[in-house]
């Protein structure tokens, strides 16, 4: 093992690397996480990665976790009801239509009873209105419903990837809490692992300089047995 003094650029660029070219397992052992490490590892999980992080920080732990039931929840939720808006304003359109034809023979009748007779010219306005309505009514709707159409493909599809996505996270994603307080990081991929003093933040380890190791697997074997212990 030897020791290496590197600035927290360098850093990233090698974790980038050894993530990158993880094919079969991601072991991680560190204190602190953010939005960006957290979603790289999820991102290995769902493809398969066989994904292990031994972690003292609970929020992120915990997000992880909630992953396997709510990864890309809110896009979900969004598409879900972008085809409801869709399917609601289908529906109205058509009783807008109806209720505006109902109110403009209504208003011929009212005319009729008040003046004593039929104004054609106000009876021929009337049919073009009511034509016209029912026209771009008609029209709307057929635009509309194939938008539903659409909306509803994307939402079956996007729903299907997801639970298949949510499926490798559950199977390929295993979170450890541990209550010992961590002051180092580990980051195992496949054959390749190293030790390092910064925490696995991926957003701000550039500013920074930190020493670094590569190790064995039974220094990692170590490391691991010590945590459990």
């Amino acid at each position: 093992m030897s020791i290496q003094l590197q600035d927290g650029e360098k850093l990233l660029d090698m974790i980038k690397d050894m993530l990158k070219s993880a094919t079969s397992s991601i072991l991680l052992v560190t204190y602190k996480l953010d939005q960006d490490s957290a979603s790289e590892l999820l991102v290995k999980a769902a493809s398969g990665v066989e994904t292990v992080v031994i972690t003292s920080d609970k929020d992120w732990a915990r997000w992880l976790n909630n992953q396997r039931d709510s990864y890309k929840r809110d896009e979900e939720i969004k598409l879900g009801n972008e085809l409801k808006r869709a399917q609601l304003l289908y529906v109205q359109i058509l009783y807008f239509v109806i209720l505006i034809s109902v109110v403009i023979i209504g208003i011929d009748i009212l005319l009729f009873f008040i003046i004593g007779n039929m104004i054609y010219i106000d009876l021929i306005l009337s049919t073009i209105a009511i034509i016209l309505i029912i026209y771009y009514g008609l029209r709307r709707r057929r635009q509309l419903l194939t938008q539903i159409n659409l909306l509803r493909e994307n939402f079956q599809n996007l729903t299907q990837e997801i639970n298949q996505v949510r499926g490798k996270i559950k199977e390929k994603l295993k979170i450890i809490e541990t209550n010992k307080e961590l002051t180092f990081s580990v980051l195992s991929c496949d054959d390749r692992t190293i030790i390092f003093s910064a925490p696995f933040k991926l957003s701000t380890i550039t500013n920074s300089v930190h020493i670094v190791t590569e190790i064995s697997k039974e220094f990692l074997n170590q490391v691991i047995n010590s945590l459990k212990n």
